[in-house]
């Protein structure tokens, strides 16, 4: 992953904010009347007026007790230690009611372009992205970490199909995102929505390393208020940035090596004011190593600023491979919501590999501030 110097990239994406909001401005040639109570509005004020920051700080004290996870997960260990999960910033500047550029970075242990991408739609039905952003594969992997139930901010499962943690070495870290084109639109009122795009397939702050892209989509159903419905799939060949976990047929994928690399996923979300589950089935393939599982996250309204949540994941990776391996995991825990965006979160995790010889544990806990 390519790390810029905060000074250069802050020039970079301020300069191109600036550019984008300007010609808007000027479009607007009528100054508002001058009253007692009431200035002319500025060329600043029109730029500030279509741009929108936001931010989200989470940081947080995390103990483990057990053995390294046998997929590269980060827990156990005697792992004992404060740490700052996210601090990201984000930046949308609105050139017209039609088109939009945004831009979000991570300062937490160093400075990562996460998105960067310009977005054009002018009819509900239809509209185009271009740029690097989240993929559209997995219903988890499009939840932004300041709302999402857990600490962790997704399964370890959907973690290991969609690379937003290195547990699964073939694919690094790239974190849900790619660079690629991508088209989009809400049907019938927002009963139906699609997205669908070409990607280059090699993840977040990369180039491409072959000629192939990936292609990625999904397509979600609201039948009625608080249901959706939703699959979606990751199909392509890439190239890998690291030897593979598993064996099957005595084959393993290793090191710069081109190999498939496909998902797909099906599930559900329901929410309302007291109760809210997400659920969803993956299954992938990597070279020809196959994998599969489910998750289920609840949210329980106990108290006014008071959730209960409860998380359950199963994966069986490798099947029918030399080095089998089946996982169960659950996590519980408590977030108290002090203020709208800001809250304070508690979690007790295990996890319990089949087949390895120790089961872990884990207390995560974790402040957020945003805005």
């Amino acid at each position: 992953m390519k790390i810029q110097s905060l000074p250069y990239a802050a020039l970079v994406s301020g300069l191109l904010l600036l550019a984008a909001a300007l010609p808007a401005a000027a479009q607007e040639k009528e100054e508002m009347p001058d009253t007692p109570d009431q200035k002319p509005l500025t060329v600043l004020d029109k730029i500030l007026d279509r741009v929108t920051f936001s931010g989200i700080l989470q940081g947080g004290y995390s103990a483990g007790f057990g053995s390294v996870s046998p997929i590269g997960i980060t827990m156990g260990n005697g792992a004992n230690d404060f740490s700052i999960h996210r601090l990201v910033f984000k930046v949308e500047a609105k050139v017209t009611d039609d088109l939009s550029l945004t831009y979000m970075s991570d300062l937490a242990g160093g400075y990562t372009n996460l998105e960067y991408y310009v977005e054009y739609t002018p009819v509900p039905e239809f509209g185009i992205v271009l740029g690097q952003k989240k993929v559209p594969f997995l219903m988890d992997n499009q939840i932004s970490p300041a709302v999402h139930e857990l600490i962790s901010t997704m399964s370890f499962l959907s973690n290991y199909m969609v690379a937003c943690n290195p547990s699964n070495p073939l694919n690094g870290a790239w974190s849900g995102r790619d660079l690629g084109v991508e088209i989009k639109g809400d049907l019938l009122g927002k009963i139906m929505s699609y997205r669908i795009g070409a990607y280059n397939g090699q993840g977040m702050n990369r180039r491409d390393l072959n000629k192939s892209k990936t292609l990625s989509g999904s397509l979600t159903i609201r039948p009625f208020g608080g249901l959706e419905l939703q699959g979606s799939f990751l199909s392509g060949k890439t190239v890998a940035v690291g030897d593979a976990l598993f064996v099957k047929d005595r084959r393993r994928v290793t090191k710069g090596e081109s190999y498939r690399m496909d998902r797909v996923a099906g599930g559900l979300v329901y929410k309302s004011e007291r109760f809210g589950i997400r659920s969803e089935y993956i299954a992938g393939r990597d070279g020809n190593v196959l994998s599969d599982g489910v998750y289920a996250t609840a949210r329980v309204l106990l108290f006014k600023k008071l959730d209960l949540i409860v998380s359950y994941t199963y994966a069986d990776f490798n099947k029918g491979g030399e080095n089998h391996l089946s996982i169960n995991n659950y996590v519980v825990g408590l977030q108290y919501k002090f203020l709208p965006k800001c809250r304070l979160s508690l979690e007790y995790n295990v996890m319990d590999p089949q087949g390895a010889s120790n089961t872990n544990h884990m207390i995560n806990t974790q402040l957020q501030f945003a805005f």
